[in-house]
């Protein structure tokens, strides 16, 4: 039921990323997001009121709740206004003149109307940019969203971690509780001294320490967790899942052939494209405008209308562009740098990391093969 849940909402969040609104075009889709809003409210509640939580829950909520991704709604939006915004052609502009106004006999007046004319492509070159501008919003969201089921899934772990830390300490101070008994009659009975006593003490002490501590922190596991979701009552419900696995660790050579698939690195590509973009937008502008112009002037000394035309366009003798164009040219240029202090960054990550994979892989062997089985060898031997 979980995966067929998150199947759906990653649907019906791809639908709302993607949306570009228009009241005469998509009214049917509006009702369709709608009605998928309203069943993913439903769903959320649902699980909210859930007791226990399994992973694939907790990244669900994550999905519908997190404040984060819900802003990147917003940010698509504005980039869809954007991309509207650069499709509108110049307005034209209406001009009145009158002239000779203290000779009425030689007085004329006219009305022009002017229209200006992109030329060089420049609305092309805007709008290509904005959609790229666009397109990279829905990239980050999609990071973002991998970054937060990571840091959700660690999360996770931390709270499933803490449970069992609860649930041993209970256990280990239920022992002890046990064992205090036994104690007491060796000491009645003089077969244990002043020191044993003491340390005993001391264990049990410790062991009620240690189990208060583990429950602050699991307050403080759950506090962090909810806080994806954005779920303040964070202490009503327990997580459910196995931390008795061990995953397969891949050679270093082909982690580092996956680096090349690392957001950082994809975001860095795809920076290409929109700086590629705003090197075709300068270049654009370089080609002067034409403003046309036309209109009707009545001469009062003959009067009858006659018809005025002209037109208007900058010669560009000194600017050219030549600067933003020779600075867009120098982003895109810096960029290969960029992406290069990206590469040595992760592999150097990635280095550390893995030499950091391998001891805890060592040790966790030598814990599972020898060092739990002698510990449990020796505690049944002692309390038999």
């Amino acid at each position: 039921m979980c995966n067929i849940y998150c199947i759906f909402i990653k649907k019906t969040i791809n639908i709302e990323v993607g949306f570009s609104f228009n009241p005469q075009v998509h009214v049917p889709m509006v009702k369709f997001i709608l009605w998928n809003f309203l069943l993913s409210s439903f769903f959320c509640q649902a699980l909210c009121a859930q007791t226990s939580h399994t992973l694939a829950d907790a990244l669900a909520l994550t999905l519908l709740n997190n404040s984060e991704l819900s802003s990147f709604n917003y940010d698509i939006r504005a980039s869809e206004a954007r991309i509207l915004q650069a499709g509108f052609r110049p307005n034209p502009a209406l001009d009145t003149e009158t002239e000779n106004l203290g000779a009425p006999i030689f007085m004329q007046t006219t009305l022009l109307l002017s229209q200006l004319i992109e030329l060089g492509g420049k609305r092309n070159a805007r709008l290509k940019l904005s959609k790229t501008e666009r397109d990279r919003v829905t990239l980050e969201y999609e990071v973002r969203k991998r970054q937060l089921f990571v840091d959700t899934t660690l999360l996770f772990i931390d709270v499933l971690t803490s449970q069992q830390k609860i649930a041993f300490y209970e256990k280990n101070l239920k022992n002890l509780q046990g064992f205090s008994t036994i104690v007491d009659k060796r000491i009645k009975a003089g077969k244990a001294s002043v020191i044993e006593e003491s340390n005993f003490t001391i264990l049990l002490t410790t062991a009620m320490i240690d189990l208060k501590n583990a429950h602050n922190d699991l307050k403080t596991a759950k506090n962090k967790l909810s806080a994806q979701w954005n779920d303040t009552n964070s202490g009503a419900y327990m997580v459910d899942g196995d931390l008795d696995w061990t995953a397969e660790v891949i050679s270093l050579e082909e982690m580092g052939g996956l680096i090349q698939e690392h957001p950082q690195i994809v975001l860095s590509y795809f920076e290409d494209n929109i700086r590629t973009a705003r090197v075709a937008l300068e270049k654009s502008k370089a080609y002067p405008d034409l403003n046309l112009r036309g209109g009707p002037r009545y001469l009062n000394e003959a009067k009858k209308w006659v018809w005025v035309v002209g037109f208007y366009i900058p010669i560009p003798v000194s600017d050219r562009n030549q600067g933003r164009i020779w600075e867009a040219y120098e982003n895109l240029e810096k960029l290969e740098k960029e992406r290069e202090v990206i590469w040595t960054k992760l592999y150097t990550e990635l280095n550390n990391s893995y030499s950091t994979i391998q001891t805890v892989f060592s040790e966790l062997n030598l814990l599972k093969n020898i060092v739990l089985p002698a510990a449990q060898r020796a505690y049944n031997f002692s309390y038999k």
